[in-house]
């Protein structure tokens, strides 16, 4: 996946309905689902025990939901950039969706598809849909509306 610097917003905003980004591939281990539940206190054996999870429906662990979708912050940020973006600030999520769980071990992507871009009294108010991929399933791993207000460099 090639990272892309756009100018400016406007370049932007003539992209709606395409996608704008695509992030490198992340490999999802066991000690990265260990440390999430860790600090979240989310100990489910599905997540952190790997004997019986061998057992269980998927064969081993897999991936909290919630550890995916906090990735996705960092995961646009080597998709993409807007040059004359000065701050950007997480405003919410809408139809948030998890597809398919994800077993350990296994590389996703993301891709993000610009829904609109919109001017609101606090900013610039942009939608996007964020998708995570994993190429062995054949469905999406997860995917969500989010929505994010930015404001430009003076």
């Amino acid at each position: 996946m090639t990272f892309i610097e756009y100018k400016s917003l406007n370049e932007v905003r003539k992209l709606v309905g395409s996608v704008i980004g695509t992030s490198p591939t992340m490999r999802i281990d066991q000690q990265r689902i260990d440390r999430f539940a860790e600090i979240t206190l989310d100990n489910q054996w599905i997540h952190n025990d790997p004997k019986a999870a061998s057992e269980g429906p998927y064969g081993t662990t897999i991936a909290h939901g919630f550890l995916i979708l906090s990735l996705i912050t960092g995961l646009e940020c080597q998709s993409y950039s807007i040059g004359d973006v000065k701050v950007r600030i997480n405003y919410g999520l809408d139809r948030l969706r998890f597809i398919t769980p994800l077993k350990v071990n296994s590389e996703i992507y993301l891709t993000t598809k610009l829904i609109s871009v919109e001017d609101v009294k606090s900013g610039i108010k942009i939608l996007k849909e964020n998708t995570i991929i994993c190429p062995t399933e054949s469905r999406p791993i997860l995917s969500v509306e989010r929505i994010t207000l930015v404001t430009l460099n003076d």
